[in-house]
């Protein structure tokens, strides 16, 4: 399996090789990157699960600018502001409508807004927010005064600490959850279009069985999905995207280029082609991809196996 990461990647005209691979083995393939890929984007919170001296220093700094208390169970203030503890980056709000703004500038997994507190995920750049919990439910928080909070308040550390720990594997769960479906939909998305693309454009399946055509295109389409792993882990921004979308594609496209070509060289041993500079520059190119896929033995596309 990861010698066919490899060439999915680096080596996508290796493909072909892999073309009658059994399902479970296909299964087994798409687990492992998934897996791997969920692992990736969840690793933040799990870092850490008590409150280091660096985030006590930077939440009461942040606390402090926010001129904000807590009043009858509810954030007081006129400006959001935000910090990250345990992992996490965690804000303060006072109302919806201010969140909304602070929002634009701010990707929070946590938030207070007035007496409730949610709990937020994203796809792409639209963030679900989900209510998890209100402040009246924590002890020793009522009554507290932003201004004056220090790295030793024991009422908001504790605050702090018991909430995220409390939500932490429901908000890394539910993440989990919206980057597998994220990661899942680009994949079998780029797949399926790809094959389409040959089936109407090329009439591919009268030359190779459909299951193996889309099982070769599946793979190549490996640099795709961890494309979307590593946007969802850094959240680059959309002309990055764009760009890296680009070469995300470019073993799609090698591989869609290989299997044109053995069509066309098949049509050619059948005398399906008469035109004689097209013949030789296919033959030309036969003869340049032999020692590329020489691994490759068995040369015929509807050969015997598996037809997932």
């Amino acid at each position: 399996m990861f010698k066919l990461l490899r060439d999915s990647i680096f080596r996508p005209k290796n493909i072909i090789a892999y073309r009658a691979k059994p399902f479970w083995f296909s299964l087994l393939y798409f687990l492992m990157i998934l897996v791997f890929g969920l692992l990736l984007t969840s690793i933040k919170p799990f870092t850490q699960t008590k409150l280091t001296y660096e985030d006590r220093l930077l939440m009461t700094q942040a606390l402090h600018e926010s001129k904000g208390k807590i009043e009858d169970n509810k954030y007081v203030s006129n400006k959001s502001v935000s910090f990250n503890a345990m992992g996490f980056d965690i804000a303060f709000s006072p109302d919806a409508k201010s969140f909304e703004e602070f929002l634009e500038i701010s990707a929070p997994d946590f938030v207070v807004i007035g007496e409730k507190i949610y709990s937020l995920t994203y796809i792409s750049t639209r963030a679900i927010i989900t209510q998890i919990d209100e402040l009246k439910n924590f002890e020793g928080i009522n009554g507290l005064d932003f201004s004056t909070v220090t790295t030793d308040t024991e009422a908001l550390n504790n605050f702090i600490t018991k909430f995220t720990n409390k939500y932490r594997w429901n908000h890394v769960l539910r993440y989990a959850g919206v980057n597998a479906g994220s990661i899942i939909l680009i994949w079998f998305g780029i797949t399926l279009i790809s094959f389409l693309f040959m089936l109407i454009l090329y009439q591919a399946n009268q030359f190779m069985k459909v299951g193996q055509l889309f099982k070769m295109l599946f793979y190549s389409a490996t640099s795709v999905a961890l494309y979307e792993i590593f946007t969802l882990i850094l959240g680059i921004s959309s002309i990055y995207i764009f760009i890296l979308g680009l070469f995300a594609l470019i073993p799609v496209f090698a591989l869609e280029r290989q299997i044109k070509l053995r069509i066309r060289l098949y049509q050619m041993s059948k005398g399906l082609i008469k035109d004689e500079d097209l013949m030789k520059k296919l033959q030309e190119l036969n003869d340049k991809i032999n020692g590329i896929i020489r691994n490759d033995n068995n040369d015929n596309d509807n050969d015997e196996g598996d037809d997932e």
